[in-house]
């Protein structure tokens, strides 16, 4: 696979019985995007990721339209689940903020966003909004996915309650639950399978009644170091922290 080449993101459909040459083709938004944004012409490099862990490499076949872009597959790799997963839970909270926090946790690799409705949170979904925003999160997750030339995105869940959060935490292998107060990462031993959630609170905390329901399903609470850390940047530096000691991360 060309490390330069541009990706491109397609059904999973598309690659499932993916074999070199083999042409794919790519219409709507990516095919205006390899047109009109990239400049692509024939015979050009591309990568095809899914989001599934499958990645091809490609060259761009005959004249390529705005409408429509044939890529020749060459190498298909497909990579194996990553180990163990990173799940963060997102506290909802105002402004721009949130786009980079969604960024930044797709590019360190956390595998799972959970959007959740904290006591304290500003930023309130209902109805249509709710379905609305979980889509605005996943769109945010699969670009910068791209970007940083990843085959697996992130899944993006639907608006979470408190008792929907619990549930998550209460099944996970390792679960932590970010606050002032809590022990260090450090002194915590950190699975090598499973999944491995991060709760993040607003940026007014978490109330009583929040940590209380999550330690009663068995939440750690746990602090990332010294200084105070914003709801939005808290998440990636806790997976960062986590990934940095597991399998995934190699020393």
């Amino acid at each position: 696979m060309s490390g330069s080449a541009p990706v491109f993101a397609v059904d999973k459909t598309e690659l499932l019985d993916a074999r070199p040459g083999l042409t794919v083709i790519l219409t709507g938004q990516q095919a205006h995007h390899a047109v009109r944004v990239r400049r692509l012409r024939s015979g050009e490099s591309v990568d095809l990721v899914d989001g599934y862990g499958c990645r091809a490499s490609g060259i761009v076949a005959d004249d390529p339209s705005p409408d429509r872009v044939s890529i020749v597959l060459g190498d298909i790799d497909r990579e194996a689940p990553r180990r163990p997963r990173v799940v963060v839970a997102q506290a909802l909270i105002k402004g721009d903020r949130t786009d980079r926090a969604i960024e930044t946790m797709t590019e360190v690799g956390v595998d799972e966003i959970i959007p959740w409705s904290a006591e304290r949170s500003v930023v309130r979904w209902r109805g249509e909004k709710a379905v609305a925003g979980a889509r605005r999160w996943e769109t945010i997750a699969r670009e910068a996915a791209k970007q940083s030339r990843q085959a697996w995105f992130p899944r993006v869940h639907p608006l979470c309650s408190l008792e929907g959060l619990c549930e998550v935490v209460a099944q996970a292998e390792f679960n932590v639950v970010l606050d002032v107060a809590g022990e260090p990462l450090s002194s915590m031993q950190v699975p090598t399978s499973g999944d491995l959630v991060v709760v993040v609170g607003p940026e007014g905390g978490l109330t009583a009644n929040e940590i209380a329901q999550l330690r009663a399903v068995g939440a750690h609470l746990i602090r990332l170091g010294p200084s105070i850390l914003r709801s939005a940047t808290a998440g990636t530096v806790a997976a960062v922290a986590l990934l940095s000691r597991s399998p995934r991360w190699p020393s």
